[in-house]
């Protein structure tokens, strides 16, 4: 079908929302969240579609997978993107205008950007929607698993509802056999459905915060928000507080995205930077990092400290962005030199 904008309410009769997106809070505990830093906002009001539009940008995030049981390690060919479906909306109603619901919730400019960039990398664009109240201990339990194709500018959407064994299945294939963390699983999760899975051997796939693409569409950066919770200064932030442990394998997928991206587009390496940013009351400054090398070798090519938004406004905001151009800059001085 030929996407034009819907204006007019939802299929299910209401304006308000019905498609949510996840939120991270506490697994087993959801109405406790992660601390935030209150003056400054959070990277994604630093990075809003509409600031970056500004600058001649455009960001998407996605889950994404890598087949771990390779060497070398190789992306799947699969980009996911999630929805939270409002109780008490159903599947089944759903399913039954899901094209036009979809449109409706996400909007054409949103399902154009994916899909043109998804054909454009030979990746698949799935559209995962769930009610997470759901009891996802019992096999019976479902979701809805939806493909969206572009072809030709066409934008097409159909969908299954699947059971989370299913998933599972789904998960373990993509990823290259089971994948756990261990038997505790997360402390904080963006749902229930990925706080169950992460005690399971079907692990839910890794995200990219925000892959940055400039005004041809071409990936220009590959951005990591890593939260700063502690006492200690911002300065001391640094790839090897992580990388290789304890956080090899989040940083080794990023790498790999990297790796595949770069491979079909006109530049040889695409910018993967770390934006480090505090939580603490009273914090001035946060931290990038940008990083050199291949999965498993990661190091960082060059960082620094950065005053944090003085408010949360766009000109404050904007200077983030300016500062992460630079940054990409510096790196292709680099490679080129």
């Amino acid at each position: 079908m030929t996407l034009g904008r819907v204006f007019l309410k939802n299929m299910f009769g209401t304006s308000e929302r019905i498609l949510l997106d996840p939120r991270l809070a506490r697994c087993g505990q959801r109405s406790q969240l992660p601390p935030e830093y209150p003056r400054s906002g959070q990277p994604a009001e630093w990075f809003s579609p509409k600031l970056l539009a500004n600058k001649g940008y455009q960001g998407l995030t996605f889950d994404f997978f890598v087949q771990w049981n390779t060497s070398p390690l190789v992306l799947t060919p699969l980009i996911w993107i999630k929805k939270i479906l409002k109780a008490p909306h159903t599947y089944a109603r759903l399913l039954n205008q899901l094209p036009q619901l979809v449109l409706n919730e996400l909007g054409e400019p949103y399902l154009r950007l994916y899909s043109t960039f998804a054909k454009a990398y030979g990746l698949e664009l799935q559209l995962l929607i769930f009610r997470d109240d759901a009891d996802w201990a019992n096999p019976g339990s479902t979701l809805l698993l939806c493909t969206i194709e572009n072809t030709g500018g066409e934008i097409s959407i159909s969908g299954n509802e699947i059971s989370i064994s299913m998933l599972q299945e789904l998960i373990r294939m993509h990823s290259g056999g089971p994948v756990k963390i261990g038997q505790k699983g997360l402390f904080w999760g963006t749902s229930n459905l990925e706080c169950y899975l992460s005690v399971t051997d079907s692990l839910y796939p890794g995200d990219v915060d925000l892959l940055l693409l400039d005004g041809h569409g071409k990936p220009a950066a590959i951005i990591e928000f890593k939260k700063h919770t502690l006492d200690s200064p911002i300065s001391e932030q640094k790839i090897t507080n992580y990388y290789p442990y304890p956080d090899g394998r989040k940083y080794n997928r990023l790498a790999v995205l990297q790796q595949y991206l770069s491979g079909r587009s006109e530049l040889q390496r695409i910018p993967c930077c770390i934006i480090y940013y505090p939580t603490k009351a009273g914090a001035t400054k946060g931290r990038i990092e940008f990083l050199k090398g291949e999965y498993g070798k990661l190091s960082a090519l060059a960082a620094r400290n950065f005053e944090l938004p003085e408010n949360k406004s766009s000109e404050e905001f904007s200077k983030i962005i300016d500062l992460v151009q630079r940054g990409i800059a510096y790196y292709h001085q680099q490679a080129a030199g």
